[in-house]
């Protein structure tokens, strides 16, 4: 969120800070602002890795018939997998970046005669 820069929104046809104008849709409806401050809140604690924060704020949700109900009951379900993401630093961005690649080169090879050969240009691939 950015409170110095001064920009052009086209919604409002003005010049103004993102900050000022997530202000002005806060001031408008309270049922908004507690979902957004839910949301920073969520955010925050999985930028820091806080499981505390993360569990202690889904816990003290109250439902407000929005989309964001949603969400939370689903985070709340899955709160021990959740938090435990928020405290381990393992990821499975890598692994999900050479199943892609093996995906792709499968479709572009699609047709070789031999196995081996597309086996080693996997190999080539993901090296």
């Amino acid at each position: 969120m950015d409170a110095t820069h001064v920009k052009y929104i086209v919604g409002l046809n003005e010049y103004s800070t993102i900050q000022n104008v997530i202000d002005l849709g806060t001031d408008q409806s309270e049922v908004f602002k507690q979902v957004y401050e839910t949301y920073q809140q969520i955010e925050t604690a999985i930028k820091n890795h806080d499981s505390k924060l993360l569990r202690e704020t889904l816990l003290k949700y109250n439902k407000n018939n929005t989309v964001m109900d949603t969400s939370i009951n689903t985070l709340r379900k899955n709160i021990k997998y959740v938090s435990n993401s928020c405290t381990m630093s393992y990821s499975n961005g890598p692994l999900e970046g050479t199943i892609g690649k093996i995906k792709k080169l499968k479709h572009n090879c699609y047709g070789f005669r031999n196995l081996n050969h597309l086996l080693k240009r996997a190999t080539l691939i993901c090296a």
